[in-house]
């Protein structure tokens, strides 16, 4: 770092600008007549980060763009976060949020959260974790974070976070701006390497809701660099007026403007908040259609998207309209970009969780649960490799499930499930006999079958079983029809022994996202394994499936785009349909943090209802 000559602690202006484009033209023009930019651009969101740059190029018939001199806030974060040498960020990913809640279990039972956790004996769930992160995360996002006297627990979660990050020698992401704003502060006069040949930095129109600790930061580091911010003007409870950094008085005339910002004629608005110049310029028109209830909605977009050659769809809840328009679309021959799911909505990871889970809960074992295992297409497994046994007089024999003899004797028995349904069965199995016209033979051939594949599935999940039943039921299986000691499958060590022996019986058709998914799966739990019982085992990798997200589909047709209201800020658009803006789609409730009530939420500048309407 360079120390600049002179600080000056009053390097942030203010200007306002018409709505309807994101950068105004004398920006525009400065930016395509400089050789090289000498300024950071701050834009108001990814999508209109990336249609600034296209339009830069368009305008000079491609070539090369400077793009590290056009950020968002996000991106200006981790740039001020390497040039201040911080430690690297930790990957906010399933596995941080797994070694952040054993971190926190092991503070609850050293008794470190008195008021949420009184007794150490007691389990300290998943849920409870991701609580009192989320109350954490609300806290930081203050410039004073410790100034709620009834903090139940959060200050506390601090210091392990601290902990885990001396650990794995990083910063953790829910303390990153903190982290930040403290080496800012410590940074005093010092320019930092990426602003050293930087006039200044020109933030564009935000939204209004940036966290406190952001604006605190913005503030700070103008006291390094000087920042002129561009704001819309108008109402700010009604939401027409940008988020600014400071309330100072905005530019009047182009001789307030700082000396860096190029020249130009200031824009004073003396129209209505609504009513933008740009826009009666372009002579915009918009249209109300009315549709008799919701479930309409989705057909009257799909009738205008087959009209038009390009178009922006901005709604309330663009996920859930990409699930519903989806399928349509790819009929019409219009691919969308897909956003990230998570891995827990692929069919074949939420069969293998169903799998797990065959011998816990209240339906452990129950006539559904097997029949459906027994019936599954979405997981290929090769059974021939998983059970790998052999008759010892009988090679016909093998283990194999009859449904039509299962349901006959779980009507017959009322074999339910839960707490020794296994037992019930085997011992179902073993005595029943059946009505003399039936062929007795071929039934106790099927029934022995039967009785084995019970014994094999237990064998199999045997590291994901809390209790050990099924070493007794199991030890010395005699067959019902041969009269034969029946041999059982090697038991797995642990429950991450077990994922692997699974990934090795996958079929070998088996699709290569189904085996990259449960290969990340491996690799996550083999750190977080150990020592935990089956239960948790289990509970850990449904966390992890839930968490991990696969990679989004970025190849979508050019002509339609699909935004939800909080991406879509700072990007100029042609022809838009805006639907989903319903209170059931999109929800306009603030919200809350677990264990603060409203006045203390009110007090600290937490509660802000009307922010999704602004």
């Amino acid at each position: 770092m360079t120390i600049r000559p002179e600080a000056n602690h009053s390097m942030l202006s203010m200007e306002t600008v018409p709505v309807g484009r994101a950068m105004p033209e004398w920006l525009v023009t400065e930016l395509q007549s400089a050789v090289k930019s000498r300024f950071l651009i701050i834009h108001s969101s990814e999508q209109a980060r990336r249609q600034s740059i296209d339009a830069l190029l368009d305008s000079q018939g491609g070539g090369i763009l400077d793009t590290t001199n056009h950020l968002t806030l996000d991106r200006l974060i981790s740039q001020l976060h390497l040039d201040l040498r911080l430690p690297k960020l930790l990957v906010d990913d399933a596995l941080l949020f797994e070694r952040t809640h054993a971190a926190l279990c092991a503070a609850a039972k050293a008794l470190e959260f008195p008021l949420l956790h009184p007794d150490p004996q007691g389990t300290w769930s998943r849920s409870k974790s991701e609580h009192l992160l989320k109350l954490h995360r609300g806290l930081m996002g203050l410039e004073s974070p410790w100034s709620w006297d009834e903090d139940p627990g959060a200050k506390e979660c601090d210091e392990v976070l601290r902990r885990l990050q001396q650990q794995h020698g990083g910063i953790h992401p829910a303390r990153r701006e903190f982290e930040l704003f403290s080496a800012l502060k410590s940074a005093g006069d010092s320019v930092l390497f990426s602003l050293s040949e930087c006039d200044g930095i020109i933030m564009l129109d935000h939204p209004p809701g940036l966290r406190e600790i952001q604006l605190v930061i913005l503030r700070t580091l103008s006291n390094l660099v000087p920042i002129h911010q561009l704001v819309n003007p108008g109402s700010h409870r009604l939401g027409y007026h940008g988020e600014f950094i400071a309330d100072i008085h905005p530019c009047r005339s182009s001789d307030e403007l700082p000396k860096w910002v190029p020249l130009h004629q200031v824009w004073i608005s003396n129209q209505p908040d609504w009513l933008s110049p740009i826009g009666q310029k372009r002579a915009g028109k918009y249209h109300r259609i009315q549709v008799e209830n919701n479930a309409h909605c989705d057909y009257a977009v799909l009738e205008l998207i087959a009209d038009l050659a390009e178009v922006t769809i901005v709604s309330g809840d663009a996920d859930s309209l990409i699930k519903r328009i989806g399928p349509q679309l790819e009929e019409m021959g219009v691919q969308l970009e897909k956003p990230a799911e998570p891995v827990l909505n692929m069919a074949a990871i939420a069969r293998l969780l169903s799998i797990m889970k065959l011998g816990h809960g209240q339906d452990a074992w129950s006539l559904a649960k097997v029949s459906g295992f027994s019936r599954q297409v979405s997981l290929p497994l090769d059974f021939e490799m998983i059970f790998a046994v052999e008759h010892p007089t009988d090679p016909t024999l093998r283990p194999r499930l009859h449904l039509d003899l299962i349901s006959e004797l779980a009507r017959g028995f009322h074999l339910l499930g839960g707490r020794g349904a296994l037992r019930r069965w085997l011992s179902a199995l073993s005595s029943s006999s059946y009505r003399p016209h039936r062929d007795v033979k071929t039934r106790m051939r099927q029934q022995e079958e039967s009785q084995w594949w019970f014994a094999c599935m237990a064998c199999w999940l045997a590291p994901l079983l809390d209790d050990d039943e099924h070493q007794e039921l199991l030890s010395g299986l005699i067959g019902c029809f041969s009269a034969e000691k029946l041999p059982l499958p090697k038991e797995q060590v642990d429950g991450h022994s077990w994922l692997y022996n699974l990934s090795r019986c996958l079929e070998e058709n088996t699709a290569m996202q189904i085996t990259e998914a449960i290969d990340t799966l491996i690799g996550q739990s083999q750190e977080l394994s150990r020592g935990i019982c089956a239960g948790e085992f289990i509970a850990m990798v449904e966390s992890l499936t839930g968490k991990t997200m696969l990679e989004p589909q970025r190849s979508g047709d050019s002509s339609l785009r699909i935004y939800s209201i909080d991406q879509i800020h700072g990007v100029e658009l042609g022809s838009v349909i805006l639907t989903d803006i319903d209170g059931d789609s999109w929800s306009m409730k603030s919200s809350s943090l677990p264990w603060m009530d409203e006045e203390s939420r009110i007090r600290l500048g937490l509660a802000r209802p009307d922010e999704a309407m602004r």
